[in-house]
C-alpha cells in the first residue's frame, strides 16, 4: 500500500514539474505566459473554421449551458452537473461528440461562456492554475462586436488581479485570455 502511495506522489510531482517546465508563470512584471501563441491559436482558427462554426452553430442551441469539460458541465442558474445527472440539459451522446469535436480541434479545456456577457464563446486551449488564480487562453466567439481588443496577448502585461483581454482575428472570432484571482 506504501509502495502504491508513493507510485502515485512520485508521479503527480513529475507531472506538476513538467506542467511547470513547460510555461511560464506570473512574475512581478504583470507577464501572463501560456504554451500557445497568438500564432499558433491564429492557424488553429485557420485551420478549423468549418468545424469551430459548427460548434457555435450547435453551442448556440444549447444557450442554458455556460461550461462543457471532459467530465462537468455547468448550466446558467442550475449548477454542475457530472455525465450521469447531466440528461435533462445535454445527452451523454452530445456530451461525448462535445469532447471528441474539442480534442479534434485542440480545446483541451473545452467550452465555456463569457461569465459577464453569455453570447461570448470562449473555447480554451490551455490554462494554468485554478478557478481562483489561474489564467486562460483560447478562441472566443462573439456575435456582437468585441471594442476593447489589444494587438497582442503573447506581450500582455497587467498588475489587475482579475479580468479578460481579447485579440481581434476576423469577424467574430477573437483571442482571448483570462486571468482571475
Amino acid at each position: 500500500m506504501i509502495n502504491i502511495m508513493l507510485k502515485n506522489y512520485l508521479f503527480c510531482t513529475t507531472l506538476l514539474i513538467f506542467l511547470f517546465s513547460c510555461t511560464e508563470s506570473n512574475n512581478d512584471s504583470g507577464d501572463l505566459k501560456l504554451v500557445l501563441s497568438d500564432s499558433d491559436l491564429i492557424v488553429m482558427i485557420e485551420d478549423n473554421k468549418k468545424a469551430l462554426e459548427e460548434l457555435v452553430e450547435s453551442l448556440t442551441k444549447h444557450s442554458d449551458i455556460v461550461r462543457i469539460a471532459n467530465d462537468f458541465i455547468r448550466v446558467k442558474d442550475k449548477g454542475v452537473f457530472y455525465k450521469e445527472q447531466s440528461q435533462s440539459y445535454l445527452s451523454q451522446k452530445e456530451w461525448d461528440e462535445y469532447i471528441v469535436q474539442f480534442g479534434e480541434i485542440g480545446l483541451n479545456e473545452g467550452f465555456s461562456r463569457n461569465n459577464s456577457i453569455y453570447s461570448d464563446l470562449l473555447f480554451t486551449t490551455n490554462s494554468i492554475g485554478s478557478v481562483t488564480g489561474g489564467y486562460m487562453k483560447g478562441i472566443a466567439y462573439s456575435s456582437t462586436p468585441i471594442h476593447d481588443h489589444i494587438s497582442s496577448l503573447d506581450d500582455f502585461k497587467t498588475k489587475a488581479k482579475a479580468g479578460i483581454v481579447y485579440r481581434k482575428i476576423n469577424d467574430h472570432w477573437y483571442l482571448f485570455l483570462e486571468w482571475g484571482g
